[in-house]
C-alpha cells in the first residue's frame, strides 16, 4: 500500500465485508496497531479463545498465529474460521514435532515433561497422551506426601515475584527463595527454568511488565495493559 488513503480504503472494505459475512475479527495483542484497530476484540491467546466461543457471528477471522486459529476452529465447529496467514507460526513451538517428543521420552524416560502450551493439536495430543508405564522416580513429582505448605509457598513465590509484574531483583529473589523450599528437584528445576526465561526477556510487552524496562515500543502501547510505565490490570 502506497499511502494512508490506501489503508483507509482497505479498512472501509473490511468493514463492508464484515457486515455482509457476519464476521468477527479476533486480534492478538502483539499485532500491529492498524490490525488491532479494525478488530472486534484484542487480547492474548486465552482471551481470544474465550471470545471465540461468545462471538455472535457466522465467520471468525483470527489475526494471530496458527494454533490460535486452530483453537477457534475446534471451539466453533459450526462456524467458518479464517486465518489470513496460515504460515504464521509460533517460533518457540514450531520446531517441536511428535517424533521429537517420542524420541525424548525414549531417551529420558524418568524426566518430567515441560512443553510450551502454544502447540498445534497434533503435538498437544502427543504431549497429553498418558504413558502406561512410569518409573518410580518420576512419581515423586505427584507424591501426595509433599507438604502442601511448601507447594503453597512455591505458588506464592511464582505469583508475587514471577507474575505479570516483575523485575530483575524480584526474579533473582525468587530463585533464592525456591532453592530453600523442601520440594522435589524436578519441580524446583521447572520453576527455576521459568524464572531464567523471564530474566532474559528484558522488555514490557503484551501482558508482561518489567519494572526495570517499563516503556515499551510505540507500536505496542495502544492496546497494552499498561500506561505510563504502570500496570493497569
Amino acid at each position: 500500500m502506497s499511502g494512508e488513503g490506501d489503508v483507509d480504503a482497505v479498512i472501509e472494505r473490511i468493514k463492508v465485508l464484515k457486515w455482509r459475512r457476519r464476521a468477527f475479527i479476533l486480534a492478538h495483542n502483539y499485532q500491529k496497531p492498524e490490525v488491532q484497530d479494525i478488530a472486534d476484540f484484542v487480547g492474548d491467546s486465552l482471551e481470544m479463545a474465550k471470545k471465540a466461543l461468545e462471538a455472535d457471528a457466522d465467520v471468525i477471522i483470527v489475526a494471530g498465529v496458527s494454533f490460535m486459529a486452530e483453537v477457534a476452529a475446534i471451539l466453533n465447529p459450526d462456524k467458518i474460521v479464517l486465518h489470513p496467514d496460515p504460515s504464521a507460526g509460533y517460533p518457540l513451538a514450531d520446531f517441536l514435532t511428535p517424533s521429537i517428543i517420542r524420541e525424548a521420552r525414549s531417551r529420558y524416560p524418568n524426566r518430567l515433561e515441560c512443553i510450551v502450551s502454544g502447540l498445534e493439536v497434533s503435538r498437544t495430543i502427543i504431549r497429553d497422551n498418558p504413558r502406561t508405564e512410569r518409573k518410580d522416580s518420576i512419581n515423586t513429582f505427584y507424591n501426595p506426601d509433599i507438604d502442601p505448605q511448601e507447594l503453597d509457598g512455591l505458588r506464592e513465590i511464582m505469583w508475587r515475584y514471577v507474575g505479570i509484574v516483575r523485575s530483575d531483583d524480584m526474579l533473582r529473589k525468587a530463585l533464592t527463595m525456591i532453592h530453600d523450599l523442601d520440594l522435589p528437584m524436578q519441580l524446583k528445576e521447572l520453576a527455576k527454568g521459568i524464572i531464567m526465561c523471564s530474566l532474559v526477556r528484558e522488555e514490557s510487552r503484551g501482558t508482561h511488565f518489567r519494572e526495570d524496562y517499563p516503556f515499551m515500543k510505540k507500536r505496542f502501547e495502544i492496546r497494552s495493559k499498561y500506561r505510563l510505565g504502570k500496570c493497569i490490570l
